[in-house]
């Protein structure tokens, strides 16, 4: 039974692929989607890191609410421009390293680590738009993290 089992195992999962000729679809798409997800939660954990760094050396008022879109307008116009220095800074960091897992992980290098850069900056810009930053931050964010995340995706994809 188990042989059979294996048999079977090898002659659908196994063979080369008729459209790609790679070892099997099946393993590339499921490698491919988990470097993805892989991708993303890193840079999350990066992002939690580096906010858990940024609420301590700028640490919000006592009557912030973080759902009250007044609340938060007011505390980003309190922020100096060395902490908007600091969250560009983390972002870029968590999308280099999102793209540059993505690009090592997968096996269609390139293509995956450009859609890792682009779930993850626009994971970014969502977080961003629904407040009222400067427009000048988002601006010099979003080319940073750009150019950040392209090299990495030029860095993981030489591997």
């Amino acid at each position: 039974m188990i042989i059979y089992v294996k048999k079977i195992y090898l002659f659908y999962f196994k063979q080369d692929c008729y459209i790609c000729r790679y070892a099997s679809c099946i393993d590339i798409m499921v490698k491919d989607f988990s470097a993805l997800i892989v991708s993303v939660i890193a840079g999350m954990l990066v992002l939690l890191v580096g906010m858990m760094v940024f609420s301590s050396l700028y640490p919000y008022p006592m009557d912030f609410d973080a759902h009250n879109r007044a609340s938060m307008t007011s505390f980003l116009n309190d922020l100096p421009n060395k902490a908007y220095a600091i969250k560009i800074g983390i972002n870029t960091i968590a999308v280099f390293c999102a793209t540059l897992l993505a690009a090592l992980i997968s096996r269609s290098k390139s293509k995956l680590g450009l859609i890792g850069l682009m779930v993850f900056v626009g994971l970014l810009i969502y977080r961003d738009v629904r407040f009222d930053y400067p427009d000048l931050y988002f601006i010099v964010g979003l080319t940073i993290n750009m150019v950040a995340g392209l090299l990495g995706l030029r860095l993981g994809s030489r591997h």
